[in-house]
């Protein structure tokens, strides 16, 4: 029997890797998220054959490179990523970092997030469909077909993008207690002068 397999993770499917990882310690639930077979076709796989398919996928998983675009066409839509990270809403940066908690399970959901369909367009300048996660989170389905390359090109994105904002609030955030601090420095001076008169 010959088993089809992505040989490149240039191929490789959000969906595919998604099931993969979270059927982890579960061989056969692995073989049959990457081949597309059945239960009942893979179970008649030698314990041989499994491995080396799961050891082979492991291989592929390991080789994945990151590739960043800021468009992306599947069935026809034309999907564009958030142009302006910092221009992120509250309601998109919230489900961002709790679907981001759960990684790898719930890859498709923050691309669902991260990459809209394209409303307007002029020339490389576009505009995206303003997000509402009840009908954005229902495009987690089409993320699933999004070759993994890509989808790691934008977590790669996202992860700096993240960093660096929890970054500017911990400093924002120093330097609010540091002025706090000076203040109630001043205060006790003033006090310390009102008291010793």
């Amino acid at each position: 029997m010959k088993i089809e397999i992505p040989k490149d993770a240039g191929k490789l499917k959000v969906g595919q890797y998604i099931d993969y990882k979270m059927n982890n310690g579960n061989r056969i639930n692995q073989v049959m998220s990457i081949t597309g077979l059945t239960r009942e076709v893979v179970l008649k796989f030698t314990p041989q054959q499994i491995a080396d398919v799961c050891d082979f996928f492991d291989e592929i998983i390991d080789s994945i490179e990151y590739k960043f675009v800021s468009k992306y066409k599947i069935n026809s839509v034309e999907y564009g990523i958030i142009p302006d990270i910092n221009s992120l809403t509250f309601a998109e940066w919230l489900d961002l970092t709790a679907y981001a908690e759960n990684f790898p399970k719930n890859i498709d959901k923050m691309l669902a997030i991260l990459y809209r369909p394209i409303r307007q367009q002029l020339l490389n300048r576009y505009t995206l469909e303003e997000y509402d996660s009840a009908i954005h989170l229902k495009n987690a389905k089409e993320m699933r077909n999004m070759p993994i390359t890509i989808a790691n090109g934008c977590m790669l994105f996202f992860s700096s993008i993240r960093k660096e904002s929890e970054l500017n609030m911990l400093k924002s955030s120093m330097e609010k207690r540091h002025q706090m601090m000076e203040e109630m420095i001043v205060i006790l001076e003033n006090q310390l002068k009102e008291d010793n008169k």
